[in-house]
C-alpha cells in the first residue's frame, strides 16, 4: 500500500529515491514489490547517477544508521562511492535520516549537539551541494555550525507533511521543491561572497542550487482543556459535544480533564462516547491531571 503511490509517480518517468528510516529499520521489506526501473532504495550505502537535461546529478546516501553514526559518518558516507563517481557528474547531494548538529525540534527549540546519533555537521564533505535529510519534522536548513560559523554545505529538512505530535501544532507543514542549474558563481547576485543563502548554493561553476519551501495545508491541533467539578454526565456529555463541533472536523484534539470527575460522568469519557459524539474524521485524545489519576 505504500509502494503504490511511488510507483504510480515512477510510472510516469519520475526518478524517486527511498531513504529507509528508523521507523523501517533501515530497510524496506519485500523488495520484489518496489522493483521498477524508476524507484531507487538506498538499502547500503550507494550512489545513484541520473542525467536530466544535459545535467548529470549524483544523489550518495545510506539507510538510517543505528551503530553511533556520530563516530561512523565519515567512514559510511565514503562507502557511497561518491569520491569514485565524482568527475562523472556535474553535483552531488548526500540523502539521509539522521539528525544534524543544530537541528531544533518542538516548542522549546531543543537542540541536537553532541550525542551519538547526531552528526557533526563540519563533517559533511564540502563537494557536496546540500544534504537532504529526513528524520526531523520541522522544517528548517542549517548553514551555520554551533559555533555560528558559516558551513560549505547546507543541510535541508523539508520536515513531515503532516503534523505528528502536539510538539508540532503551530509548525508550517509542506515540501521542498529544489531547482539545479548550470551558472556561474559570479552570475548568481542573490549568493553571499561564501555562496549560501537561505535560498540557494553555487559552489563556483558546479551546479547552482536553489530551494523553496511549499506549504501544505495541515490538520488542525486543538488543546482544550475541561474543568469537570460538578458537572453531571448530560452536562459533560452537551459540554463536550458543544465543543467539538465547533472544530475543524478534521481536528486532533486533546481535552485535558481537570478537576473532580463525578462517578456517572466517568462513561462519557469512554473511547466509544467520544467517537459518537466527534466527527468521524476527528481524532480525540484524552489527558487526564494528576488529581484525576490519583483519584482513580
Amino acid at each position: 500500500m505504500a509502494l503504490d503511490p511511488l510507483r504510480e509517480v515512477a510510472d510516469k518517468g519520475v526518478d524517486v529515491f527511498i531513504v529507509p528510516g528508523n521507523h523501517e529499520r533501515s530497510r524496506i521489506p519485500f523488495r520484489i514489490l518496489s522493483l521498477h526501473p524508476h524507484i531507487h532504495i538506498f538499502d547500503v550505502p550507494r550512489t545513484f547517477i541520473i542525467e536530466r537535461r544535459g545535467l548529470r546529478l549524483g544523489l550518495a546516501g545510506f539507510p538510517y544508521w543505528r551503530d553511533n553514526v556520530r563516530i561512523r559518518f565519515p567512514h559510511v558516507c565514503e562507502e557511497t562511492g561518491w569520491k569514485d563517481k565524482q568527475n562523472s557528474c556535474d553535483g552531488k547531494i548526500l540523502c539521509l535520516h539522521h539528525c544534524f548538529e543544530g537541528a531544533t525540534v518542538g516548542p522549546g527549540n531543543y537542540t541536537f549537539r553532541y550525542n551519538d546519533d547526531v552528526i557533526r555537521i563540519n563533517d559533511v564533505p564540502e563537494e557536496f551541494l546540500s544534504v537532504l535529510s529526513g528524520h526531523i519534522h520541522r522544517y528548517q536548513v542549517l548553514t551555520k555550525d554551533l559555533m555560528g560559523k558559516s558551513i560549505a554545505t547546507p543541510i535541508l529538512y523539508p520536515g513531515s507533511i503532516e503534523r505528528t505530535s502536539f510538539a508540532e501544532m503551530d509548525e508550517p507543514k509542506g515540501y521542498l521543491n529544489l531547482e539545479l542549474s548550470k551558472t556561474e558563481a559570479n552570475k548568481n547576485e542573490e549568493m553571499s561572497p561564501k555562496g549560501i543563502s537561505e535560498a540557494g548554493i553555487n559552489k563556483g561553476g558546479q551546479l547552482a542550487l536553489s530551494w523553496e519551501f511549499v506549504k501544505l495545508p495541515a490538520r488542525p491541533m486543538v488543546r482544550v482543556n475541561i474543568s469537570a467539578d460538578g458537572l453531571s454526565r448530560d452536562d459533560l456529555k452537551d459540554y463536550i459535544s458543544h465543543i467539538l463541533k465547533d472544530l475543524d472536523p478534521e481536528s486532533v484534539v486533546k481535552l485535558h480533564m481537570e478537576g473532580q470527575i463525578r462517578e456517572d460522568a466517568l462513561s462519557i469519557l469512554r473511547a466509544k462516547s467520544l467517537r459518537a459524539l466527534s466527527p468521524s474524521q476527528m481524532n480525540v485524545s484524552l489527558r487526564f491531571s494528576q488529581s484525576i489519576e490519583k483519584q482513580y
